[in-house]
């Protein structure tokens, strides 16, 4: 593993693997996952990635090649288990408990920008997947709009967005506190 890339190994937890590396490679959004498990396994590509610092269009290549999705990939199977053989139960529970941060908050919820550039991190994500046919997610569901949930906790991504109350449960985005926060 090359040097720089041993500290952001060393960082802690997933989350903090993921701020790691956004600061060494001096971005204002976290990676994708499966850039850094990349980065950890193949010591070339972490060496293109730290050269391409500060080179936006040559990083942007180097975020969206190719060669990730088999990390992507690995990155599932790994972190997350199936949602379809989450119980029903635990995914209405999780719910629950965001519709009371989501009250605690005043039922503040971002702007479409705000909401829009979580999804853009989401939308390439392992997690980001179609919902599975079941009744909890038919009931949620209008067939008109985006049917992804998140793989990892289950919820629906595009719901999930626009609240502030919320963060990736893989440390993509946090909790925004914010200004432009709006109340429903």
């Amino acid at each position: 593993m090359i040097a720089p890339f041993k500290a952001v190994a060393a960082a802690g937890d997933w989350s903090a693997q993921l701020h790691a590396l956004a600061e060494l490679l001096q971005m204002d959004v976290l990676p994708p996952g499966q850039v850094l498990r990349r980065a950890l396994a193949d010591d070339r590509y972490a060496s293109n990635l730290f050269m391409s610092r500060g080179q936006p269009t040559l990083l942007r290549k180097l975020l969206a090649s190719p060669g990730n999705a088999a990390f992507a990939e690995a990155a599932v199977a790994a972190d997350s288990a199936d949602i379809a053989a989450v119980p029903a139960l635990a995914t209405v529970g999780h719910a629950v408990a965001a519709m009371g941060r989501w009250a605690a908050s005043g039922f503040a919820t971002l702007s479409v920008d705000q909401a829009e550039a979580r999804m853009a991190v989401c939308r390439p994500c392992a997690h980001y997947t179609a919902a599975p046919k079941n009744l909890l997610y038919g009931l949620t569901f209008d067939a008109a709009v985006d049917m992804n949930i998140c793989s990892a906790c289950g919820c629906v991504a595009r719901r999930k967005a626009k609240l502030a109350s919320e963060d990736c449960p893989k440390g993509y985005w946090p909790i925004t506190q914010s200004k432009e926060t709006h109340h429903a």
